[in-house]
């Protein structure tokens, strides 16, 4: 997921783009996902507020810091992982390293020795150079029993997926982390390989707008619609929160979801996703949220 407004393609959500020409098969529309499964042990506070890539605005994105920072607060976070060279799950949201370190490259493409080898702090300011590329495997043993965390998956286009959602389950297991992780993925067909090779995991689907995304529009129309839904079976939802309307989030919670919005940074958003009733919010600044909700 995104803070900012910005083009959202199919390489980004790991769905392939459909070409002009290309045979094209729409989802069926018989019968319906089932219920989802009740994902409010999850939920203590409610609303309950969730550190956006640790706390993004306030600490480099997907760091020790970040992450530090949300535990500290006793809140979950979220972060992103895409799997690496050498095999590894690491903590990025980028399919590159060149915006959030001192590198250059695509993550795919290098080593965990090359990647731990990058300066993953210092973008951000002085005080945090040093900050390093960390593994799941190193997050979970750090902060996993802590506080909550929200996995969400990154595969673009032509990784790996079988291979990405292996290491996940694998590492959840390691952790024995069942009830203290969920996972969530803009792409329906990777959380159906999810479900099935180890259902124990909470699925939360991520969908927006896609008005300006490169997607077909009869795929765009089927990712908003949750027209995929009988092959992800999501637990959860969490949407972009311009969709957030009071009439939809009810409708979501009417049929068992909980309903989590992304990414929630301005006051005023903050406020009217509140008043439309969802479970939880995503922002990049969470102690600024607390502090807004403890004040209404």
């Amino acid at each position: 997921m995104t803070g900012r407004s910005r083009k959202v393609s199919g390489a980004i959500l790991g769905i392939p783009v459909l070409q002009v020409g290309e045979d094209v098969k729409l989802p069926s529309l018989r019968g319906r996902a089932p219920d989802p499964r009740r994902a409010d042990p999850l939920f203590g506070d409610i609303p309950l507020v969730i550190g956006h890539r640790g706390a993004a605005g306030v600490a480099p994105e997907n760091t020790g810091a970040a992450f530090e920072l949300a535990a500290s607060l006793g809140v979950p976070f979220e972060l992103d992982i895409a799997l690496c060279a050498s095999g590894e799950l690491v903590v990025i949201h980028d399919d590159t390293v060149d915006r959030t370190t001192d590198g250059a490259g695509p993550v795919s493409g290098m080593t965990l020795d090359a990647l731990k080898a990058l300066d993953a702090g210092g973008h951000f300011g002085e005080r945090f150079a040093g900050e390093r590329i960390l593994t799941l495997d190193e997050v979970f043993g750090r902060f996993g029993g802590r506080v909550l965390i929200d996995v969400e998956v990154k595969a673009p286009a032509g990784a790996d997926v079988a291979a990405l959602v292996r290491a996940l389950a694998t590492a959840v297991g390691r952790h024995a982390l069942w009830q203290g992780i969920f996972v969530t993925a803009f792409n329906p067909y990777l959380l159906e390989q999810l479900r099935l090779r180890e259902p124990r995991i909470l699925r939360g689907q991520l969908y927006g707008t896609f008005e300006d995304s490169d997607l077909p529009a009869w795929q765009r129309f089927a990712l908003r619609h949750r027209l995929l839904n009988r092959k992800a079976q999501p637990d959860l939802v969490a949407i972009e929160h311009t969709l957030a309307t009071p009439r939809y989030v009810r409708w979501l919670q009417g049929r068992g979801y909980r309903v989590l919005v992304w990414t929630v940074n301005e006051p005023a958003d903050l406020r009217r996703v509140l008043d439309a009733g969802v479970d939880g919010v995503i922002t990049d600044d969470p102690a600024a949220a607390r502090a807004l909700i403890a004040a209404r």
